[in-house]
């Protein structure tokens, strides 16, 4: 089945070029635009034309790098690690209030 895709993508860049890369440009910006819908849905495209792309064995080294990105991306979205973030950025808030109050202090007690 792979080898199927492979050769008809094959044949129309041979033999056009130009709708070749339209076809192309149409399935990434379909995967652009699954954005639009969701931030979860534009991962799994992203992961599956980039799946799609990797198997066929088109664009071979391009496709690595949005497929792990999506993927991580889809983990860490799907997983909630935005609330680990955000225990994180409370831990550092906390911190710099209390080393703003301790200069404060100390400012005050110079005076």
């Amino acid at each position: 089945m792979v080898d199927i895709f492979l050769a008809i993508l094959n044949i129309i860049q041979d033999t056009d070029p130009f709708v070749f890369y339209l076809i192309i440009t149409m399935m990434v910006s379909a995967a652009a635009l699954s954005y639009l819908r969701g931030l979860r849905e534009g991962f799994i495209s992203t992961a599956f034309l980039c799946a799609f792309f990797s198997l066929i064995g088109e664009f071979a080294p391009y496709v690595y790098i949005p497929l792990a990105a999506s993927c991580v991306l889809f983990a860490i979205d799907l997983f909630g690690l935005n609330k680990f973030k955000r225990k994180i950025e409370n831990i550092i808030n906390w911190l710099y209030l209390f080393w703003m109050v301790k200069t404060t202090r100390v400012k005050a007690n110079k005076k």
